[in-house]
């Protein structure tokens, strides 16, 4: 304000200008009290809506197309199972959580025993190579199979297939015994089964080891295919003995007037008793079928 009112044109007096100021700063501390007290006012929540995209065409009847949510994909290494990287995924879900939790004391619990591969200690040596003879560290089979070859050598379509253990029983005509009791036992390698992972676990074993093991069982190849001819043989002659019952139960039923069935158990007539020197038995035969008995005389 000037210290003459303007309306007026009148001087205003020392008192009157202190009174004015006074005035004037109460009330700008008052404004500022007004605007510190409406920050602090409730504000009313507002129910949101869910406003969905105007439908233009087909009469609003076309439906959303719902956008697909992409999951990350990798490519899964060779040498890790289905159950390794399972684990590892537990693993990682462990992590997570463990993190979002809060840290509890561990100090008076031990740590739990961790079955990981230890590298080999400098003092110690390196195995070699089987087929290119050069040191390594660690291979897939020997950590699997105590195959002493580096995975630079593997040859997993060639000489180190691996193979399920119906088709090494079909193939070298083993028993459960001999691939899973007999001394050494055979290592194999679990993995989940491709047709229904409701079933069990599918085992996997190295097919050279498999096959040295039917050599030490039957001895030489000729006879493992003299034995495998000899159940085919046989599978044939029940085939054709269930076929040829069956062609014979068919004719009774068409011409069941030229079958008479006896039902009358029979009775052996023997005929006198002959003496066996050779091995000091009695031998009486049946007249009527052949049957022969033998029996000693005190």
């Amino acid at each position: 304000m000037n210290e003459t009112d303007e309306s007026s044109g009148v001087e205003l007096t020392q008192t009157e200008r202190d009174r004015i100021a006074s005035k004037r700063d109460l009330a700008v501390q008052l404004r500022l009290s007004q605007v510190v007290a409406n920050d602090r006012d409730v504000v009313a929540p507002v129910r949101s809506t869910n406003f969905r995209r105007t439908q233009l065409g087909k009469g609003g009847f076309i439906p959303d197309i719902e956008e697909k949510v992409v999951t990350p994909q990798f490519e899964k290494d060779e040498e890790l199972t289905d159950d390794e990287c399972d684990s590892q995924k537990r693993t990682k879900r462990r992590r997570m959580k463990r993190a979002a939790c809060p840290v509890k004391d561990h100090s008076n619990v031990s740590p739990p025993s961790i079955d990981v591969c230890v590298p080999v200690a400098p003092d110690q040596e390196k195995p070699n190579c089987d087929m290119c003879d050069r040191p390594f560290d660690e291979s897939f089979l020997c950590k699997n199979f105590d195959v002493y070859v580096c995975d630079r050598c593997r040859q997993p379509k060639g000489l180190h297939t691996l193979i399920t253990k119906s088709t090494a029983k079909e193939r070298y005509l083993l028993s459960d015994i001999d691939l899973d009791v007999r001394e050494p036992k055979l290592r194999f390698l679990l993995k989940r089964n491709p047709h229904n992972s409701s079933w069990g676990d599918m085992r996997l074993y190295l097919e050279a080891q498999v096959a040295e093991r039917a050599l030490s069982i039957w001895g030489t190849e000729d006879q493992l295919e003299a034995e495998r001819t000899r159940r085919v043989q046989r599978i044939e002659t029940a085939k054709l003995k269930q076929y040829n019952k069956k062609i014979k139960q068919l004719k009774v039923q068409t011409r069941s007037s030229l079958f008479m069935k006896t039902h009358a158990t029979h009775q052996h007539s023997f005929g006198p008793e002959t003496y066996d020197e050779a091995k000091d038995v009695y031998v009486k035969c049946c007249t009527d079928c052949g049957y022969m008995t033998t029996f000693e005389k005190l």
